[in-house]
């Protein structure tokens, strides 16, 4: 494995994990004891996968735990949305907030323990206001192997009166426990565990191409990409305990890079699109992703020769497209014309994660790229 050490051979300024994480099967047994640490009295959000699990739906029952479930679990929550569950979770006089489920419903229980005491609407740290209110705590427990959520500091939401995606960013949202059970990955329907896929793989991908990146971030996203890479398809079409556990661990490792380091052009483009389509982000990720690492492969040809050597392929891009095979992946774009491409293209310029892309983007070439994977 060659990591470039050229970016930053220190100790990076701030290194962001969560405090504890727990990574065993049947780890959701002990969700209700390192919940109880911080208090009595709990709110959980929670998707579907944990109706099915008698250790969580046992813990509901608890008179002092308020659980509320999320139906649409794979859409972006919006800030109103946020709102509401801030007061709700007020009103009950929560003590710590419980995620359990895919990267959606860890953002939304992420930012409402985060926001919990915030004197500001979420609207307002989402386009960049500064938190001075400490929150109460938050504990992850992903269902699904693909945002890294569990191990972040920021939240993605629609904001409600301009319909972007923006994250709140504040590094007191990092979780106090993350409990990683393989076992909850077992009820994801087969396009979840594509879709959620994919963007772990892309983020492994970017946080490793990343302008941010430095050299404990390179090995954070390295890490992740070998997990990723060679665990994905065989548990999409195995549902194996070892290929589970690989890829969990994948996706929390890639979250933890991409704390350190930010991403590149696929995310940066991946959510003004999202938004306007109302396509899936994991599954638009992994079709954005070929023709990035088209764009960027002269520009990392070390950190891409490494990669691809991790690679079924042997090579990156052959990788990416062969997983769009696997997963049975298609077009996710509507038929055409469209008429939208200048808000497209200036929202995904003034990303944050295409400034850390390997290299400047134009507005020329942001347009070729949208026209490119919108093609029938």
């Amino acid at each position: 494995m060659s990591h470039s050490l050229s970016q930053k051979t220190t100790i990076p300024e701030t290194i962001l994990v969560p405090k504890t994480t727990i990574f065993k099967s049947g780890a959701a047994a002990v969700i209700e004891k390192n919940c109880k640490i911080h208090g009595v009295k709990g709110y959980a959000v929670y998707g579907t996968a944990a109706k099915n699990n008698k250790s969580i739906i046992d813990f509901f029952r608890n008179k002092n735990v308020r659980a509320v479930q999320r139906v649409n679990s794979s859409i972006e929550p919006s800030t109103a949305e946020l709102e509401e569950m801030i007061s709700d979770a007020q009103k009950w006089g929560a003590q710590w907030i419980l995620g359990i489920g895919g990267g959606s419903i860890l953002d939304l229980a992420k930012a409402t323990a985060g926001l919990f005491n915030a004197l500001e609407p979420p609207r307002y740290y989402q386009t960049g206001g500064i938190l001075g209110e400490k929150g109460i705590p938050f504990i992850a427990v992903p269902t699904t192997a693909g945002s890294g959520a569990e191990a972040t500091p920021n939240a993605v939401f629609i904001h409600t009166e301009t319909n972007e995606k923006l994250s709140i960013r504040e590094n007191t949202f990092i979780a106090e426990t993350v409990i990683l059970d393989p076992d909850l990955l077992s009820e994801a329907p087969p396009q979840v565990i594509a879709g959620s896929g994919l963007d772990a793989f892309a983020q492994a991908i970017e946080s490793y191409f990343s302008l941010g990146g430095t050299w404990l971030s390179s090995v954070y996203a390295y890490q992740a990409f070998e997990c990723i890479v060679h665990n994905l398809v065989p548990f999409y079409k195995t549902r194996t305990h070892d290929h589970a556990c690989g890829l969990l661990l994948g996706s929390y490792l890639a979250g933890i890079a991409l704390s350190q380091s930010r991403l590149g052009v696929v995310h940066g483009i991946a959510h003004p699109l999202g938004v306007r389509y109302g396509i899936e982000h994991g599954k638009l990720c992994g079709w954005i992703l070929p023709h990035a690492l088209a764009l960027n492969k002269e520009y990392v040809p070390d950190k891409y020769a490494s990669l691809s050597a991790a690679c079924p392929c042997e090579d990156l891009y052959e990788t990416a497209c062969m997983f769009l095979r696997e997963l049975q992946i298609t077009n996710p774009f509507p038929p055409g014309p469209y008429d939208d491409d200048d808000s497209i293209i200036s929202a995904a310029l003034s990303s944050g994660s295409t400034r850390a892309n390997p290299f400047q983007i134009t507005e020329k070439e942001m347009r070729a790229l949208l026209d490119k994977i919108r093609q029938q």
